[in-house]
């Protein structure tokens, strides 16, 4: 009963605190003005203000509760919209069924409620799946999601991750990326990017001049599209970190010489080079060239940095027994996945991460 009693309680100053902060802050807030005249937006606005309470622990000042741009308010709508329990609670079966009502919705809404500048507050998507996937985003999916990139336009972080798409439907999000110019940070893992995908990625490269993080893993990108990143990622002149995790094992070199290029890139992961036993040399080979490219010192990954296997300032790169690469050699051919090194440039800070797979070593 006194549970009860408190539950009712905390209801009643939830319903006085909601109206205390319509009463102050809606009228200078031209946004929830706006989304309070929308029947099917308004009950967004009151949980966009619940779960930012819940979400930062420290007090926050009244009017900063509410959404300040539209692309805060959508990137909200999109992340609790997907969440499994969500769609199961309305019987959703797809993305899709979400997404483009929400877009009719917010068609609706006035031009001077975009966000047209940055905002003080990053706007961040995130859209995670599962492994297993309970459901995948289809291309229909892809496509009602991109839909919605208008009203995203502030966006500074996407992620799409483990969202399982096809090399279609993630052509679909791809297509539409040039029109988040704010984008800082974009992930893409688990999701099947094909050459067509690879060649239109990198063709909007120049219009996502703001990237400072790229990373795209588990894609199925094939050496073909791995050398076309390679060949364009000098694009992204902003990139401080980038990591791949695709078939990489044939332009690590070839990558390397365009990191040089790239004076803000501090960290790149170049991972899942899968190799056979009779393939290993060739990487290795292309391992040393980066090297003495760099004139770098090879640590181990784990633990992170702590053990120097290789000073190429130091070394003899014509000895036929160099301790040293000895040891290179060998981490890079420790079997399931084990095998990683960190090249550490001696030119400038840069680190390269290589994480090698060899079946059968």
């Amino acid at each position: 009963m006194v549970s009860m009693y408190l539950s009712v309680d905390y209801c009643v100053q939830e319903d006085q605190r909601w109206q205390e902060t319509l009463l102050k802050c809606s009228s200078n807030n031209t946004l929830v003005t706006a989304l309070l005249k929308n029947d099917e937006l308004r009950p967004w606005v009151r949980q966009y203000w619940a779960r930012r309470k819940d979400w930062i622990k420290s007090p926050l000042p009244l009017c900063e509760e509410l959404p300040k741009t539209l692309t805060h308010f959508v990137a909200y709508c999109v992340m609790e919209g997907t969440e499994e329990g969500y769609m199961r609670a309305h019987n959703i079966n797809n993305y899709a069924d979400f997404f483009s009502p929400l877009l009719k919705a917010v068609r609706m809404m006035f031009k001077d409620t975009f966000c047209t500048t940055k905002t003080a507050v990053a706007a961040t998507l995130i859209i995670e799946g599962r492994i297993p996937p309970a459901r995948k985003f289809t291309t229909a999916d892809s496509s009602a999601l991109a839909d919605l990139f208008p009203y995203l336009r502030c966006l500074e972080k996407l992620h799409i991750m483990k969202s399982w798409m096809s090399a279609s439907a993630t052509r679909k999000i791809i297509d539409r990326l040039c029109e988040l110019k704010h984008l800082k940070d974009l992930d893409l893992f688990s999701n099947t990017i094909d050459d067509e995908g690879v060649v239109k990625l990198t063709q909007i490269f120049v219009q996502l001049k703001n990237l400072k993080k790229l990373s795209m893993e588990a894609n199925g990108i094939t050496p073909a599209g791995v050398a076309i990143i390679a060949r364009n990622i000098a694009k992204l002149q902003e990139l401080e970190k980038f990591i791949i995790g695709n078939e990489v094992a044939s332009s690590i070199l070839n990558m390397t010489k365009t990191f040089l290029t790239m004076p803000k890139l501090r960290k790149a992961v170049l991972s899942a080079l899968h190799t056979k036993p009779a393939e290993i040399p060739e990487v290795e080979k292309q391992v040393r060239e980066v090297v003495e490219l760099l004139q770098a010192k090879v640590y181990s990954v784990r633990p992170w940095k702590v053990k120097l296997f290789y000073d190429a300032a130091n070394s003899d790169r014509n000895a036929t027994m160099d301790s040293g690469w000895a040891m290179v050699r060998s981490e890079l051919r420790k079997d399931l996945g084990g095998g990683a090194v960190v090249v550490e440039s001696g030119n400038r800070e840069l680190n390269i991460v290589l994480w090698v797979t060899c079946w059968g070593c």
